[in-house]
């Protein structure tokens, strides 16, 4: 990982000391948080065969009797979790048992082994790809019986990726402009995700009936708030509380009925829409579950390394989802009070924020687009601070940063170099004005989406 920091601050005052201190504190945050979060060393140490048992977290499933052990992999972790899972397997396997699988994801699709079929899908929006994969997986599962293993193996943005729906007579591109619709809906996550699971004939625990009544578990990393994993990927082999009760009141709005084509308004108010599985379905009964990476766990790291550098540590994630000037507010605001009664400090926040982007030729993304408006609100009476915000999916909008870092001396540089930060502002070009302060951070993709990582350090 690559994080690009400037070589010499302007008009040093006293506390260049501290904030150079920082930066540095804040760069070995981040690289020691993307090493915690990586995909295969996650899995790998989480994931093991042990005289022919499979453990993963505190689920252990006893592999011999098993017949056919069958991989879904889908998100933007689908092919590394695809790897170490099908190396884990085989080590295992005995050879009158059959190994086979999907991986649907971004990525290098040569890492895959043999026994796995490989498809692109796509996001935000499904596409022929998507619909294929939904096909393959389907196939997989169907005929399965009680002596066989599904591991479903779901991560960030698989929603888009696997997609077909219930009603034949919907096609790839009434699916299509039914989630461009959604995501330009307005509407929260969870009505969305309500919509797409009963729809969808592979989400909202609808894999896991095709599965049934094999024995199933479901290793997830997530890309959503709390501790909702149905959420994830729209949760295709989990219990989906959401009912069709909910969704037309969802459809009942006259601004969502204007942008949804009327072949999906038909087949909602159909009185022959078939429910998704709830958590007494006789289909879960041997399903388990292992989140094994989150925002939460990501945050926990992170203050625990700040702990251990000897910063008093806050974790706040009340501002996911907030429209980014409100959480800009909001957490310089708790920083600066935390400040009153320590002389080292550490916030830590997580989650995603909003920003309404008008066209605009300019390059960034959230985190940088926050970022610059923290700078702008910085005052002359604030202690030393450093700031930083990553997507951690390595990418930040339409810019080739995952994110990028401010500091108090941020704009002290930015009128040195006679740039215009509020026009930056204006124009969404965050990325081309902290690319000239040579303060973006650039990962690359990581393979992995945990939500965004904001840190805010000060000390003197």
């Amino acid at each position: 990982m690559l994080i690009a920091t400037h070589s010499k601050l302007p008009n040093l005052a006293s506390a260049s000391d501290a904030v150079l201190h920082m930066r540095h504190d804040l760069t070995n945050f981040l690289a020691e948080s993307m090493k915690h979060i990586d995909v295969t060393n996650v899995m790998t140490h989480a994931m093991s065969t042990v005289a022919g048992i499979l453990q993963v977290g505190d689920v252990s499933i006893p592999l011999r009797n098993k017949k056919n052990i069958i991989i879904i992999s889908v998100g933007k972790a689908a092919i590394p979790m695809c790897v170490v899972a099908v190396r884990a397997l085989e080590a295992a396997m005995e050879p009158s048992q059959r190994l086979r699988g999907i991986a649907v994801g971004p990525g290098d699709p040569t890492l895959l082994p043999k026994v796995v079929s490989y498809f692109a899908g796509g996001h935000p929006f499904p596409n022929q790809a998507s619909w294929q994969a939904a096909e393959a997986a389907l196939d997989l599962l169907t005929p399965l019986g009680s002596d066989d293993l599904v591991l479903f193996l779901i991560s960030g943005g698989a929603s888009a990726m696997i997609e077909a729906p219930t009603d034949p007579l919907i096609t790839c591109e009434q699916m299509e402009e039914f989630y461009r619709a959604l995501v330009y809906s307005g509407l929260p996550i969870t009505s969305m995700n309500a919509l797409r699971k009963h729809l969808s004939k592979v989400k909202g625990g609808r894999l896991a009936l095709a599965a049934s009544p094999a024995q199933q578990l479901s290793i997830i990393i997530s890309d959503v708030p709390g501790t909702d994993l149905d959420m994830v990927g729209s949760g295709p082999s989990l219990a989906d509380p959401s009912t069709i009760e909910d969704c037309l009141r969802i459809l009942a709005q006259p601004s969502l009925r204007d942008i949804i084509g009327f072949r999906i308004l038909r087949y909602f108010e159909s009185p022959h829409l078939l429910e998704t599985p709830k958590p007494n379905h006789t289909a879960l009964r041997r399903s388990s579950r292992v989140c094994l990476l989150s925002n939460d766990i990501l945050l926990s790291h992170v203050a625990q390394l700040a702990n251990r550098a000897g910063y008093y540590v806050e974790v706040d994630v009340s501002c996911d989802d907030w429209h980014y000037q409100d959480a800009a507010t909001f957490l310089l605001n708790k920083v600066r009070s935390l400040r009153e009664t320590h002389n080292r400090v550490c916030l830590i926040s997580g989650g995603e924020l909003s920003v309404q982007v008008a066209q605009s030729e300019g390059l960034g993304g959230r985190n940088q687009h926050f970022l610059l408006h923290c700078a702008v609100n910085l005052r002359s009476s604030d202690p030393p601070l450093v700031l930083l915000s990553v997507g951690t999916d390595g990418v930040d909008g339409n810019s080739p940063a995952a994110g990028a870092i401010v500091d108090s001396f941020t704009l002290a540089r930015i009128a040195e170099r006679g740039l215009d930060p509020l026009t930056a502002l204006e124009r969404f070009d965050s990325y081309s004005l902290f690319h000239a302060l040579g303060d973006t951070v650039v990962t690359g993709p990581t393979g992995n989406n945990v939500r965004d990582l904001r840190i805010f350090l000060s000390a003197d």
